[in-house]
């Protein structure tokens, strides 16, 4: 399973649903994600928690220790990818407004063939 800066978010700041992302993630074997995620995640932990960059990372770090995510590699294929998930679904493209994390998410979770948590 590949898991998306929203998923992560949501159940760091406990979000109605992060119940349910959190018992999803512990049914996945290989759970993964990527370093943009990684970024987004601390952003979106301290912004909402309104805590220093650092106090979200070691969040983040904890865990993604915890849940036995794998941080992966962003290939030249999944940037590629990522430009075809912007070309048809992206901000100001398509209703689905898809930023860069959310494409690159996507493409990871395609090139990886990993469902994708968000």
């Amino acid at each position: 399973m590949f898991l998306d800066a929203s998923a992560i978010v949501a159940i760091l700041v406990e979000e109605s649903g992060a119940a349910a992302l959190a018992k999803r993630l512990e049914q996945s074997a290989h759970p993964c994600t990527s370093p943009i995620a990684v970024y987004e995640a601390v952003a979106g932990v301290a912004r909402r928690l309104n805590v220093t960059i650092r106090a979200a990372k070691k969040s983040l770090d904890r865990f993604l220790t915890s849940a036995r995510v794998r941080v992966v590699q962003i290939t030249a294929e999944m940037g590629r990818a990522a430009l075809s998930a912007f070309e048809r679904f992206g901000t100001g493209r398509h209703p689905a407004a898809l930023n860069m994390g959310d494409c690159f998410a996507c493409a990871c979770a395609r090139q990886l063939d990993l469902p994708l948590l968000f």
